[in-house]
């Protein structure tokens, strides 16, 4: 996904875009984006990215959401940065290090329970993650994730990411087992916990369905996925067991129900948005600012030169009724 400031032409692959412009609101050179656009973008500014939708708990009941960007108010600028470039201005979007970019926001309308979250699919930012595990401020999720409930004694096939993993029991007691995925052992695993396989993706434990071996056979409920994310209010966001810097994660709930997600992204480092530069939020990789240049129509040059031995003068200054040439100093020997 890419967002663009007017002027220029930004190319956009894949997702949808949003330019910052409105027909009565051009986009100039020290303006600030919030200036230009002060509301939040939402559903109708980016269908795909921000779609509004239906998140369905575990009990099969189902709780409408929306999903919004905020802009913080960074300012096109010429700025000189020897960070970006030496010794030479520049015009674009200068983000300090420490200073916000932007925050997303997931808030459902109606309140999920958190007990009901664990083994659902959560929409963020357009793409569908698989809830492992759920608590009062920390989310695990898989990406791309797939789950089954295998028995002793069974193998099972799952493909995820276009790859195919071929899982048995090891070792199953009442609260913890062993998985073996094409013929990696995992550690043995409680429920909730994951295991990072050797190709980097995760299965995680959702369930130990444990029967004594002279009554019946136990069975291993576990979910299979390309990555591993930790949302933990108020700390880093965690992918694949290291942290997210410059992406930190509000949860906003009561004791049993969750109400909101927030992500904020804040710059790590300078950023810069130039027409040579792109930003990418980090971790997810989804969200892109770009800048694509300022329409110039019209350029103006006014010449200051010397006018004989004694006057300096603007040539063709432009005036009201037409050029003139203006001398503006004069020596007296």
């Amino acid at each position: 996904v890419s967002e663009t400031v007017s002027g220029g032409t930004t190319t956009v692959t894949g997702g949808d875009s949003y330019k910052f412009e409105k027909t009565s609101t051009k986009f100039h050179l020290g303006d600030a984006i919030t200036t230009v656009v002060s509301s939040d973008l939402d559903e109708d500014d980016m269908p795909v990215l921000l779609n509004d939708g239906k998140y369905v708990d575990d009990d099969n009941d189902e709780f409408d959401f929306e999903q919004k960007i905020s802009m913080a108010g960074s300012s096109l600028t010429m700025f000189e940065d020897n960070d970006y470039m030496d010794d030479v201005p520049s015009l674009g979007i200068r983000i300090a290090s420490g200073s916000e970019v932007l925050n997303y926001t997931l808030e459902f309308n109606d309140e999920p329970l958190i007990a009901d979250m664990p083994t659902t699919d959560l929409t963020l930012m357009g793409k569908e993650y698989y809830v492992l595990s759920a608590a009062y401020n920390t989310f695990t999720l898989l990406d791309s994730a797939a789950d089954t409930i295998l028995a002793e004694g069974e193998t099972a096939t799952l493909n995820v990411g276009g790859k195919s993993y071929t899982i048995s029991i090891n070792f199953v007691s009442s609260s913890e087992a062993k998985l073996t995925v094409n013929g990696e052992n995992t550690n043995s695993l409680a429920e909730g916990e994951t295991y990072k396989l050797d190709d980097g993706s995760y299965i995680g434990l959702k369930d130990i369905l444990y029967t004594a071996k002279d009554t019946g056979v136990s069975k291993v409920e576990f979910s299979l996925g390309s990555g591993k994310l930790v949302l933990t209010s108020g700390s880093e966001v965690e992918l694949n067991e290291d942290n997210v810097e410059g992406l930190t994660t509000t949860i906003t709930n009561s004791t049993t129900s969750m109400s909101s997600i927030k992500l904020h992204w804040t710059a790590d480092d300078d950023l810069f948005v130039t027409e040579d530069s792109t930003i990418t939020m980090p971790g997810f990789g989804n969200v892109q600012l770009a800048y694509g240049g300022l329409d110039f129509p019209m350029e103006e040059t006014i010449k200051i030169t010397n006018d004989g031995d004694d006057s300096i003068v603007l040539e063709d200054f432009p005036l009201k009724d037409g050029a003139a040439d203006i001398n503006l100093l004069f020596s007296n020997g």
